[in-house]
């Protein structure tokens, strides 16, 4: 339904073409109507109507004054003049001024009818030739973006082919003449949990507009994003300064646009600088190893790989773990959880501290995780926590940092703690399991006692009845009376025994005592029960 303003001096008239436009049902509303220009231009301005119904005379504004502001505004509206004046000036004017139809008063139903719809389906056309535009436009950037993504992801190919490396850049924009070649990696370290894969595509699309505004028009840029979820950027300097610090500079305040808090973790690698761009290769390999180390120490900043010190010589360097090992072994046997977890931190953060290769990291960790692995062997663990480790699976070489591998660590000594505690449990339950059981079968023995219990089951009283009283939270000598009532009660309502009976069958010597504990647990004496238990059962 498309929105109609009406600006004409005479009211009646107004009302008139009020009710003309009511009788076309659903496809038009009048949203406001105006005695002069001026009112009418704040109508405009205020509800943004598809089609404006004008006079030209008028006091204060005319209609052309209207017609002429409103388009000055670059407001999306159609004009159609009504006028009482059939002169040839006002139509030529109304045709130079693009109005859409021009009427003579007065008007019947039918022609403005014909008039509006008229109108309303111009409208529509031109909308959907809009959008008809902005889909090919739109397909037309993502058919250019996916070029120059394909293209830097061919330009870093060993195995490129030169001919269509310079179609590629031909058609990219990349400028295989320009004085430096230099690929760069641009990495988010703490991307958003929530992020989705559009997510960190759109983030870095933001970060390559910043960067390659901050390089200037006369050199060029061309990125794509790698497996590892970085941002390759592959730099084609036409223009001095060629040297990394000029780059450097670029970055940072790149990062201090998109990521001005340093809560994202970014890393920037810079690769060598080379003289012919199918060396772009070389350049990314450089940053790439790089990078890989920096993120794995999770290193934040901007790094440039000519200024990175020569590795340490691993095998000086290497924590002597024999020491470490048995104190550790030692406080898991005591269950002390937290000297563990810190203990397990403070080995991964001093072994950061030395730096080596991530593989010679990943074995340092490794010894640790067999001395716990062979822990948890002792106690029959072993399938369990191996099964829910990465520490011990194909994602062990996934794992991309060391606080991945801390968390990992802790994780799994916290894990197997935890599985042979439940072992332990699982053996201590079946005790009390077996105590339950011993007690149901021999309830009925008036000389049933713990003594006997423990000696049935091969296990010390104490202990016994100490994981009786843990589990259960209550004692031996309780249930075997709660035992001994809850049969009582059966008794009484499934059989005609009386009380001596009754008491003998369930383990008691003395009936008086019998009768006692049975009216404490009950409420009521064994005779009362069983009355009433008899009654019932004659009534069903």
């Amino acid at each position: 339904m498309k929105k109609i303003v009406i600006i004409d001096d005479e009211y009646f008239f107004r009302q008139a073409l009020i009710k003309y436009v009511r009788s076309f049902k659903d496809e038009f509303t009048v949203v406001g109507d105006a005695g002069n220009g001026k009112l009418g231009i704040e109508l405009i301005e205020q509800y943004h109507p598809e089609i404006i119904l004008i006079d030209i005379s008028m006091p204060q504004m005319t209609g052309f004054d209207v017609i002429s502001y409103i388009q000055k505004q670059a407001l999306q509206t159609r004009f159609i003049i009504i006028s009482g004046y059939d002169k040839f000036e006002y139509a030529q004017k109304a045709i130079q001024m693009g109005v859409q139809d021009f009427l003579l008063k007065p008007v019947t139903v039918e022609s403005l009818h014909k008039s509006l719809r008229q109108t309303s389906e111009r409208i529509d056309q031109e909308v959907k030739k809009d959008q008809n535009l902005e889909v090919l436009d739109k397909k037309k950037r993502n058919y250019q973006n996916y070029m120059r993504h394909f293209a830097a992801s061919q330009f870093v190919r060993k195995d490129k082919d030169q001919e269509g490396m310079q179609k590629l850049a031909s058609e990219v924009g990349y400028r295989l003449d320009a004085k430096r070649h230099v690929a760069i990696l641009y990495r988010v370290n703490h991307l958003p949990g929530n992020w989705k894969k559009t997510d960190y595509e759109l983030y870095y699309f933001t970060v390559e507009n910043v960067f390659c505004e901050l390089l200037g028009e006369k050199n060029c840029c061309i990125s794509y994003i790698n497996f590892q979820k970085s941002l390759c950027l592959l730099v084609g300097i036409c223009e001095s300064p060629y040297d990394a610090e000029w780059i450097r500079s670029l970055l940072k305040k790149t990062i201090e646009v998109c990521d001005p808090e340093g809560d994202l973790g970014t890393t920037a690698v810079i690769g060598g600088f080379y003289t012919e761009a199918n060396q772009l290769y070389d350049s990314y390999i450089e940053a790439f190893a790089l990078e890989r180390k920096r993120c794995f120490y999770e290193y934040s900043g901007v790094f440039y790989v000519e200024d990175a010190t020569e590795e340490q010589q691993e095998n000086g360097y290497l924590l002597q773990n024999d020491d470490f090992i048995q104190r550790l072994v030692a406080a898991m046997r005591q269950n002390q959880r937290s000297l563990v977890k810190e203990m397990l931190r403070t080995f991964a953060d001093s072994l950061a501290l030395l730096q080596p290769s991530r593989e010679q990291f990943l074995l340092q960790i490794n010894q640790v995780s067999s001395a716990l692995l062979d822990f948890a062997m002792e106690y029959g663990v072993t399938e369990t926590v191996e099964k829910n480790s990465k520490l011990f699976s194909s994602d062990y070489i996934e794992i991309s940092s060391v606080s991945e591998i801390q968390t990992e660590l802790i994780r799994y000594g916290e894990q197997i703690l935890q599985q042979v505690h439940l072992s332990k449990n699982s053996s201590n339950s079946a005790i009390v399991r077996r105590t339950k059981e011993y007690i149901k079968a021999h309830y009925q023995d008036d000389e049933l006692c713990l003594e006997q219990i423990a000696d049935a089951l091969d296990v010390n009283l104490q202990y016994m009845c100490f994981l009786f009283k843990k589990q259960t939270d209550t004692t031996i000598g309780a249930y075997i009376l709660q035992t001994r009532m809850e049969m009582a009660g059966r008794l009484f309502q499934r059989t005609n025994y009386n009380v001596t009976e009754v008491a003998q069958r369930v383990g008691f010597f003395d009936v008086s005592y019998f009768s006692k504990c049975f009216k404490k647990y009950f409420g009521v004496s064994p005779k009362q029960y069983q009355n009433v238990s008899s009654n019932y059962l004659k009534t069903t």
